[in-house]
Formats: C-alpha cells, sequence, structure tokens
C-alpha cells in the first residue's frame, strides 16, 4: 500500500530529529565515556579500588583520546581573530572575553 500522503505527525517527528552536529557531538562524547569507563573498570580490577580514570591518565593521554574519539574538535576554542562579531557579543566559553 502506498501512500502519498504525509501526515502532520510525521512532518513534526522529523522536526525533532537532532542535527547532523549534535549527532556528531552525542557520539564524540559517549564514545569518550565509555572510553573512561573501560579504563575505570581495569583500573579496578587491578588496585580492587574505585580510581578515577582521569587520575591515572597524563594529559598527553587524555589529549590523544579527545583526539581519537572526536571529542578535541567539540572542544576546539574559536578564533578571537577571525570569529565575527566578537566584539559585540561574548562567547558562551568566556574564551574571547576581555581580550
Amino acid at each position: 500500500v502506498r501512500r502519498d500522503v504525509i501526515k502532520p505527525s510525521d512532518k513534526l517527528r522529523l522536526l525533532k530529529q537532532p542535527a547532523r552536529k549534535t549527532r556528531e557531538a552525542v557520539r564524540a562524547a559517549d564514545y569518550m565515556a565509555q572510553t573512561l569507563r573501560l579504563i575505570s573498570e581495569k583500573a579496578h580490577h587491578i588496585h580492587k579500588r574505585s580510581i578515577n580514570a582521569t587520575d591515572l591518565l597524563t594529559a598527553d593521554e587524555l589529549n590523544t583520546i579527545h583526539r581519537l574519539t572526536g571529542c578535541a574538535a567539540q572542544i576546539r576554542p574559536p578564533s578571537c581573530r577571525t570569529t565575527p562579531l566578537i566584539n559585540k557579543y561574548r562567547t558562551i566559553t568566556s574564551v574571547c572575553n576581555n581580550r
């Protein structure tokens, strides 16, 4: 059976779908969280106590995990020189404020 009529509920369902960038950010955050969870579980198995995964890793190792999972692209600071209207509006993270 073929229907050529789209119901309003179908349109509404499509509008509620997250944008591509949002899906990418959520996927990257999920990969990062799962990676840190696996490291914590492995450390707990070895040391028999609860250890935070970020305490075990060096800054370079965390940066590597950020880059591999895609989180590094999500947290990259904006360029204060090339961002339009940077003098008129403040950034949400306050990176370019008070220059």
